[in-house]
């Protein structure tokens, strides 16, 4: 169970009941307050194994809270990435602003590029307007998974990338 930060679209103390289901491993951002036995806390920059060293788990980072996870497994790699995204506040940021917040997260995506990833879970959020995509477009450039899953969409499934 991964969970990237504290935000209620990502984290519950919920997921702690479901510990009585069977070997659940908790890995959690560092900045989540949480107190479970079978957690891993987690940084930027980790790199660990779990479950006999069959499932590899590497933390990158974020353009907003918490950590994205790169997860390698005997049968496919996955990326989620948490909120990490181009978050391109066009109406609420100065010029200047809006190149740093895309150089931010153009600078953490290329440290994933040339790695397989079968399958990406990335932001899509309506709130960016018209920038909604921005994020999976670059995402699908420099990274080139073999399929993304967008996240923060609901109702716009018929956007384009």
């Amino acid at each position: 169970m991964f969970a990237s930060h504290n935000h209620h679209d990502h984290y519950n103390k919920k997921i702690f009941d479901w510990s009585e289901w069977g070997n659940i491993i908790y890995i959690l951002d560092n900045g989540i307050k949480a107190d479970c036995p079978q957690s891993i806390k987690v940084h930027e920059g980790d790199d660990f194994n779990i479950f006999d060293d069959k499932i590899n788990v590497r933390v990158y980072g974020s353009t907003d809270e918490g950590v994205s996870f790169l997860v390698k497994t005997g049968e496919a790699v996955f990326f989620h990435a948490g909120d990490l995204n181009d978050w391109y506040w066009e109406d609420e940021s100065t010029p200047e602003e809006l190149i740093e917040y895309e150089g931010n997260y153009i600078n953490v995506i290329k440290k994933l590029a040339g790695q397989k990833i079968d399958v990406a879970f990335v932001p899509e959020d309506p709130r960016l307007g018209r920038n909604a995509g921005r994020g999976i477009k670059y995402f699908k450039e420099i990274v080139s998974p073999g399929r993304i899953i967008p996240m923060h969409f609901p109702g716009n499934a018929g956007l384009k990338y």
